[in-house]
């Protein structure tokens, strides 16, 4: 299996013009490939990319190559071997192979095409060791691999970090050496791995349990995963070993109960199938609940009104904000649903957690109301009114703009305090005529109600009218007995209609505000 497939670089250091024309004839396969260069000098050559095949015909330049070996170079002699014979020992060894030059050539095509082979033996074997040290090392539980004898042969970076060795320290040695446990203790299995090494050999398959393991930093429980290795023949060889370490989780029951109890808000711990395992005193105390709500889902559906969601991050978390009636009292929470993932990076269930926020929800409610609401008649004010009109912006809506007729005169004769009486009288009575509408003071004497959505324009007029007539009996005994006042208090009227897409808001305005004031001329 080669990654990205081989490529085999052959320098050639040799007078022979042939030699490269003949090793070229030979067929590579599909994932392989070959560049040739005959070259002078081997210090003007880099080793150091990819797979390297040195052939040279000179037994000087073998003492050169000496500073250059390396695991991807291989060196081939390509000459006699009596001219081999005379090197020292140390010498010789830097030849991988000897092809002789009297061969044909047809034998040193045969020679090259079984280099190729070991060299992609050899590659092969490299990238197997450097894809298994490159994956143990990058996971966080501990990895090992036994012979039948028990020594350790590989271990990862976790395992190392754990019992405080190197690799090389740890390499061949058995676990009362690794795990620093006198053999005594090892014997009686106590405080050992050897007896569930034994049971996944005789029963020749993957074995799951948690173990005990004493070392010099004190016990360690460990959830291990063994497996038995097989031989070719398929005899065992020896085990492999992950381990997660649950020591800082041991007591995990226990702490979790003492936490969740003295959790000041409601919390229920869900399983991942949303069935409720675990829920503290102030969730029962709070929403009457006892140990026999199992489902959560259809608890909370039957339980919240008004569920509003908040936020959503990619399925982890769900904040929501619910509505609570519990006897009397309407109750708001801010309910936080998320994900419980375990020491593996599953989903193992869900907490969910309820903070009571009614009083704040209170304060922000009436914060709103002042700011959107005119003191003195109690509906809307100029403000929120453009926001409703924004909101709304290209609905088709009927506008109506009002104002009262002789104010000014009725705060002149009788004082600001009978005409802010009648200024709340009169939005009460605009209320009732447009219940389904929004009713706004813009100012002073002047008032403005919108209706949203189609409506004729003679249900309109007749609406209109109908105001007018209220409130023009609604004073009339307040104000008859008094002979330098005769006038009944009017209020003029002015319609403006629009479907939502011929007309903005400031011309919807003003046509009504026009028709308004063309009626209170025709009064005055």
């Amino acid at each position: 299996m080669l990654m990205n497939g081989l490529h085999l670089t052959v320098y050639i250091f040799s007078n022979s013009l042939k030699l490269e024309s003949c090793l070229r004839k030979v067929p590579l396969e599909k994932d392989v490939t070959c560049g040739f260069l005959t070259c002078q000098k081997i210090s003007e050559i880099n080793f150091n990319k990819g797979m390297s095949l040195v052939i040279i015909d000179q037994v000087s330049l073998l003492s050169e190559i000496c500073a250059f070996k390396q695991k991807n170079v291989t060196s081939i002699f390509y000459g006699q071997e009596k001219e081999l014979l005379q090197l020292n020992e140390e010498m010789l060894f830097l030849v991988d192979g000897i092809w002789e030059k009297s061969s044909s050539e047809k034998m040193l095509q045969f020679y090259f095409a079984n280099r190729i082979k070991e060299t992609r033996y050899k590659y092969d074997a490299w990238l197997y060791q450097n894809l298994l040290t490159v994956t143990i090392d990058s996971m966080p539980e501990m990895v090992w691999y036994k012979n039948i004898a028990g020594a350790h042969m590989i271990v990862n970076s976790q395992f190392c970090k754990t019992v405080h060795k190197t690799k090389e320290q740890i390499r061949g040695k058995g676990h009362c050496y690794i795990w620093d446990l006198p053999p005594e203790e090892y014997k009686t299995g106590e405080y050992a791995c050897r007896e569930s090494d034994n049971a996944v050999m005789r029963k020749r398959q993957t074995c799951i349990s948690e173990e005990a393991v004493k070392t010099k930093d004190g016990l360690k429980q460990l959830r291990t995963f063994k497996s038995p290795l097989f031989d070719i023949d398929g005899s065992i060889m020896g085990t492999v070993g992950v381990a997660h370490d649950m020591t800082d989780f041991s007591n995990i029951g226990v702490e979790l109960e003492i936490l969740i109890e003295n959790f000041p808000f409601p919390l229920a711990i869900c399983d991942k199938k949303w069935n409720i395992v675990r829920t503290n005193q102030n969730f029962k105390d709070v929403f009457d609940a006892t140990d026999s709500v199992l489902d959560y889902k259809v608890w909370k559906a039957s339980t919240f009104q008004n569920v509003y969601l908040k936020k959503r991050d990619h399925e982890k978390t769900k904040v929501e904000e619910v509505a609570f009636q519990r006897k009397d009292q309407s109750l708001i929470f801010e309910l936080i649903e998320r994900e419980i993932i375990d020491a593996f990076g599953y989903v193992s269930g869900y907490y969910c957690l309820f903070t009571d926020i009614t009083v704040e929800r209170s304060y922000e409610n009436k914060i709103m109301k002042l700011a959107n609401t005119d003191p003195l008649t109690q509906v809307y004010n100029r403000r929120y009114f453009y926001n409703y009109m924004k909101d709304h912006y290209g609905e088709p809506m009927t506008l109506f703009y009002m104002d009262l007729d002789h104010f000014k005169l009725i705060n002149d004769t009788y004082g600001h305090q009978y005409g802010d009486y009648v200024l709340s009288v009169t939005a009460k009575q605009i209320q009732k005529v447009f219940p389904d509408g929004l009713v706004a003071r813009m100012g002073g004497d002047e008032f403005i109600a919108v209706l949203c959505g189609e409506y004729n324009i003679s249900e309109m007029n007749r609406r209109a009218h109908q105001l007018a007539k209220i409130e023009r009996n609604a004073f009339y005994k307040n104000i008859v007995s008094d002979e330098k006042f005769r006038r009944n208090i009017t209020i003029s009227i002015g319609i403006a209609q629009t479907d939502g897409t011929n007309k903005n808001i400031d011309a919807l305005i003003l046509e009504s505000d026009t028709q308004m004031y063309h009626q209170k001329s025709s009064i005055e």
